[in-house]
C-alpha cells in the first residue's frame, strides 16, 4: 500500500504509471507475494530433522 491508509488511495495515485503493463504488474506482484509466502513458510515451519553444520565428535 506504499504507506497509504487504503489500497484504493495507492491505486488512485499510481495506477496511471502502469497503463500499458497492468497484466505484467499483476503477475510480478503475485509472483513476489507467492515467493514471500513460500520463503516465510519454509523459514517458520517446524523442522522435521536437525541438520548439523559441523562435524560431531564421537
Amino acid at each position: 500500500m506504499l504507506g497509504h491508509d487504503k489500497p484504493s488511495t495507492t491505486l488512485d495515485y499510481y495506477a496511471d504509471l502502469f497503463d500499458d503493463d497492468l497484466d505484467e504488474v499483476a503477475n510480478r506482484l503475485n509472483s513476489a507475494r507467492a515467493n514471500f509466502v513460500t520463503a516465510y513458510s519454509l523459514r517458520t515451519q517446524a523442522a522435521a530433522e536437525v541438520v548439523y553444520l559441523r562435524k560431531m565428535r564421537s
